[in-house]
């Protein structure tokens, strides 16, 4: 138990020093690090050839990650390996910022639950909820309900499309109301 309280401390620490040093706000760190995952159901199949390509987010909770970003898109290409590249991109202050990561199925077989790892060893759950059969709009989100996107082949959704998604959310156990919508009016400039 000993040990377990000062590996807990110790962890604590070092993402107390880390956000003084990066200013990161600290109350979504500390709600990540302790967030309780629940049981989230998924869509029963994945075609990640189809998935594959560029996304955009139009509606998204709060991510202290994605915190000041406009334009923001995901694209995903199917390895030969069968893992998923993933370059997160947006717009923060008129520069271009851009992430990199891997992503794999969690459980063998079922490739609507996957790990995502941007930095070794940090990996998190990237949830798909719901997809229309066209492989035009998904629901992403995780299993905590901490986070929460809308995306989407093209940069708008209409309000049929984000009422049924925002419905879905609700069922699972989502906060609805915590949707922001993503701002896509970037210049070159920016």
């Amino acid at each position: 138990m000993f040990k377990l309280i000062v590996l807990t401390g110790i962890c604590l620490c070092i993402a107390i020093l880390t956000v003084a040093f990066v200013k990161l706000p600290i109350k979504y760190i500390i709600r990540d690090l302790f967030a309780k995952e629940l049981p989230l159901e998924t869509v029963q199949n994945v075609d990640l050839n189809r998935y594959q390509g560029t996304w955009f987010s139009v509606y998204e909770f709060y991510a202290w990650f994605q915190a000041g970003c406009k334009c923001t898109k995901a694209e995903y290409l199917l390895t030969d390996s069968g893992k998923v590249e993933v370059k997160n991109s947006c717009y923060r202050d008129g520069n271009l910022v851009t992430a990199t990561a891997i992503a794999w199925p969690i459980n063998k077989g079922d490739n609507s639950k996957l790990y995502v790892q941007f930095r070794a060893p940090f990996k998190g759950k990237y949830y798909i909820l719901s997809i229309d059969e066209d492989y035009q709009h998904v629901l992403v989100g995780t299993p905590d309900r901490n986070y929460l996107w809308i995306l989407s082949r093209t940069k708008t959704i209409d309000e049929n499309t984000f009422k049924e998604f925002k419905a879905k959310a609700e069922e699972l156990g989502f906060d609805s109301s915590r949707f922001l919508k993503v701002n896509h009016e970037c210049s070159r400039s920016d």
